[in-house]
């Protein structure tokens, strides 16, 4: 069976929706987090899920939850959430700065 992995940028990505969402309904951070990652729990038995987005790091496919995007790679016998990122975000220099790679 495949494992799911974070990456260090996904991890920190859901820290920040978490507080942001916080602000204004701390009980709706939660719960919105958990399905952002039963999102990213469906990669495991379905890894070529989503768009290539090849033009944003080789190997990167991307799936939607609402407005937020899930970036993820696979490798073996492994999923690997690279990013989870609102739509309205500047993607490309996000990618640029955190450099995917597997």
């Amino acid at each position: 069976m495949r494992q799911l992995l974070f990456s260090a940028h996904a991890r920190d990505d859901l820290l920040q929706i978490a507080r942001y969402i916080a602000r204004d309904n701390p009980v709706r951070a939660k719960s919105f987090v958990g399905e952002l990652r039963v999102q990213c729990s469906q990669l495991i038995t379905q890894p070529l899920l989503g768009i290539s987005r090849d033009d944003y790091a080789k190997g990167v496919r991307m799936i939607s939850h609402g407005r937020y995007l899930i970036f993820h790679s696979s490798a073996a016998n492994e999923v690997h959430i690279e990013r989870v990122l609102h739509s309205a975000r500047d993607i490309a220099r996000l990618f640029e700065s955190s450099c995917v790679d597997h």
